[in-house]
């Protein structure tokens, strides 16, 4: 069961007779957790810790920042919770330094004493000025233990309108490996982060030759206008295995040609390209990089663009690649270039992109994932089908006017499956495909959830329908009666389909979980609660009762 951070709302008032009953209520349902176990107490350890682990703000995510506060919150919780964090080491290997915590040096100390013998990620938001010596002084007997470094320091306000100076992230990160001297320890570093000023400073080329011998990791945001000089620091990287160049523009782009390297790097299995330049640029503009990347990288097995032009060195370059995986392309439509009619791609096995139509430009005949493409005809989508496609995440538009047909004839290796239907779409045909193991429904618009009712609506009538069929992510709610039936079809006593024993819905009350769980598990359920007490009518004031708190955000998975 799975859960996120709610949001409560204040009760109504109601009068005395519905107040007298909510008591009780409220009383009935507190008794009945008097004898409830803290469940990181009961669980294994291993599944315990992964409970607090995704409790805690992670990359990339709005709060990470505050993750040592978060993580010494969770101490107090229970004992329980105190004594299996403070024994896992890895809870504490992620050193942040940012000025805005209270403590920070005890904070620091406590990370690092915790940490034991664990190998150290440093993470860096804000510049500590005077406290810096402080914090070498606390970081320099663990610095053997530092792997990573990430410099996710952000502008700096108050000291740009005060006219002082704003450490970008390469100055900084410059820094603080040579005060720390972290260059023979250091495996990861990532200095991607938004400042005000140029992103690119001459500190790159020493910062690349303080770590280049044990660096597997890179990424860097730099201007568009350094592309040449950029691609003459790569090749003195021998052991990089990832590599993330973030391409911003502050002056005009310059001539980027570049000297083609006689350097290869094998080794190096991922990269990514980010272009967020302001203004309209020449796809040729990258050529120099690409025809670099070429002789560079001959062995990556993933590549990620955020790019709006492919470019013929950038086709040229992907179709050498001979050990090509997984391509993602983050921008929702891409222009492809008028005189190159496909890119073939023999070895590609997954592919993420948004328009359809660059599918289409892609020959993958041995492609087995395909996400987050929008398809807005019917045509379309029968382009897209493929016989040895395993995993599909599709996004169906209002302008979808034919119907919603997946032909089970074309498809019949899907096992993965993930569609998002705008609220007008109501088109959609069930059909039974035979190796089809998990759906997802995207959230609709509309709270009706379409989709979610007409599957169990199938299968209450055919519950044969998709006879692999175990996991089903409704993405909102469902009738509970159309639930409950549509199990009861689907898991008791037959032998020609598997079991449905995994559904996701935002909510379950209370009174129902043990039914449905005794469903889930393919056995009958109890008298209680009846079809008529699990009806829309039934149901809603149970739902939508103002007596009790509004939970929103939340999703339970059984």
């Amino acid at each position: 069961m799975e859960s996120t951070s709610t949001s409560a709302l204040v009760p109504v008032p109601h009068n005395q007779s519905v107040l007298q009953q909510t008591t009780k209520e409220q009383t009935d349902h507190s008794s009945s957790f008097k004898g409830v176990r803290d469940p990181i107490s009961v669980l294994p350890p291993e599944i315990a810790w992964r409970c607090i682990y995704e409790a805690l703000p992670l990359e990339g995510e709005t709060h990470r920042a505050w993750y040592p506060e978060a993580l010494l919150q969770f101490t107090t919780v229970s004992r329980s919770w105190g004594d299996l964090i403070l024994s896992t080491s890895s809870f504490w290997a992620e050193i942040h330094v940012h000025i805005w915590a209270e403590d920070m040096l005890a904070i620091l100390a406590t990370f690092l004493g915790l940490s034991r013998e664990s190998e150290l990620s440093l993470v860096i938001w804000t510049y500590p000025g005077n406290e810096w010596d402080h914090v070498r002084e606390l970081l320099l007997p663990h610095v053997p233990r530092f792997r990573t470094l990430n410099i996710l320091i952000q502008a700096e306000a108050d000291a740009m309108f005060r006219g002082e100076p704003i450490h970008t992230p390469l100055l900084t990160s410059s820094a603080v490996i040579k005060d720390l001297n972290l260059a023979p320890f250091l495996r990861e570093l990532d200095c991607n982060a938004g400042v005000y000023g140029p992103p690119y400073c001459p500190n790159l080329g020493r910062l690349i030759a303080l770590t280049a011998s044990r660096l597997t990791s890179l990424v860097i945001r730099i201007n568009a206008s350094e592309i040449g000089e950029v691609a003459g620091i790569l090749p003195l990287l021998t052991r990089l295995q990832d590599l993330g160049l973030h391409f911003y523009e502050v002056d005009q782009i310059s001539d980027m040609s570049c000297t083609i390297p006689q350097t290869t790097v094998p080794c190096l299995r991922s990269i990514s390209v980010w272009v967020g330049l302001d203004r309209w640029y020449d796809p040729t503009s990258f050529d120099g990089l690409f025809a670099a990347f070429s002789v560079l990288y001959p062995c990556v097995a993933k590549v990620t663009f955020n790019i709006s032009l492919i470019s013929n060195m950038m086709a040229a370059y992907l179709e050498r690649l001979q050990h090509l995986e997984t391509l993602h392309f983050v921008e929702s439509f891409v222009a492809v270039p008028d005189e190159c009619r496909e890119l073939f791609l023999p070895t590609l096995q997954e592919l993420d992109v948004g328009d359809s139509k660059l599918v289409q430009f892609i020959k993958a005949p041995n492609l087995i994932s395909l996400r987050n493409v929008s398809v807005r005809s019917g045509e379309e989508l029968e382009q897209l089908q493929s016989r040895k496609l395993q995993s599909l995440h599709i996004t169906i538009p209002t302008a979808f006017e034919s119907a919603v047909i997946l032909r089970p004839d074309i498809l019949n290796a899907l096992r993965r499956l993930t569609i998002v239907l705008d609220q007008t779409v109501n088109n959609w045909v069930v059909t039974s495909l035979p190796l089809l193991a998990s759906i997802q429904f995207g959230r609709p618009l509309d709270n009706l959830n379409r989709p979610g009712k007409m599957l169990c609506a199938q299968i209450i009538y055919y519950p044969e329908t998709c006879p692999s069929l175990r996991e089903i992510d409704f993405g909102d709610y469902v009738e509970w009666d159309l639930l409950f039936i549509m199990l009861e079809r689907r898991n008791l006593g037959r032998k020609d389909a598997t079991r449905i024993e995994k559904v996701s819905v935002p909510f379950v009350p209370l009174a129902f979980r043990q039914s449905l769980l005794e469903l889930l598990l393919g056995r009958q359920r109890r008298a209680d609660p009846s079809n008529m007490v699990l009806s829309l009518e039934e149901t809603r004031e149970l739902i939508f009762d103002p007596s009790v708190y509004v939970v929103s955000h939340v999703k339970v998975t059984l």
